[in-house]
């Protein structure tokens, strides 16, 4: 019962892992949405330490993207995951990866030139507005994914760790029934 309880606080941490990692997505987004709109407010003139504080956040973004990125190929590859689990958590992945990369690309791209546009800041809140959606869902299926592994391979955890302990607790038996033995034919 006790490792139970222990796989149960490791799977919450994981959790949390995740949820701070998009969390810090979502804080990094409106930085970039602040950012944005005070260059607007510019007549869309941005100065160059405001376009390395653009790129500073895509890095940002970048990092969190690569640590989600990690735990979705591990969750995708676990045996524990139904399959109807594994399609629905690879489509919200192959979403929000496209809706990151737009996002990167407009910084990366749209802004290179100092200057945002009406029709870049029309591609901007698509962009922002689809990548926090893409967020908000892949979160969930991450969370579904984390339930699911976790009460589909609790079972097997414990059932392998009974084995294990049985095969320990019969070596211990077989070794205490020798030292029995032993000590029966010292003392006679």
């Amino acid at each position: 019962m006790i490792y139970k309880n222990q796989c149960w606080v490791l799977w919450i941490l994981e959790k949390q892992e995740i949820a701070n990692i998009l969390d810090d997505i979502r804080v990094v987004l409106n930085k970039i949405v602040t950012l944005h709109n005070n260059v607007i407010h510019t007549n869309g003139v941005m100065t160059t330490q405001q376009y390395n504080s653009f790129k500073s956040y895509a890095f940002s973004l970048q990092s969190f993207y690569t640590q989600i990125q990690g735990y979705y190929e591990v969750y995708y590859s676990n045996v524990d995951l139904s399959d109807v689990t594994k399609l629905q958590l690879k489509s919200s992945f192959d979403d929000f990866n496209k809706k990151h990369y737009t996002m990167m690309s407009y910084v990366n791209n749209k802004l290179s030139d100092l200057n945002i546009s009406n029709s870049d800041r029309s591609a901007f809140t698509k962009a922002y507005q689809e990548y926090k959606d893409s967020r908000y869902v892949l979160s969930s299926k991450l969370t579904i994914c984390i339930n699911e592994i976790n009460s589909n391979g609790s079972q097997a955890t414990l059932d392998e760790l009974k084995k294990t302990f049985q095969t320990q607790i019969d070596s211990t038996k077989k070794t205490n029934d020798y030292i029995k033995q032993y000590c029966s034919i010292i003392t006679k």
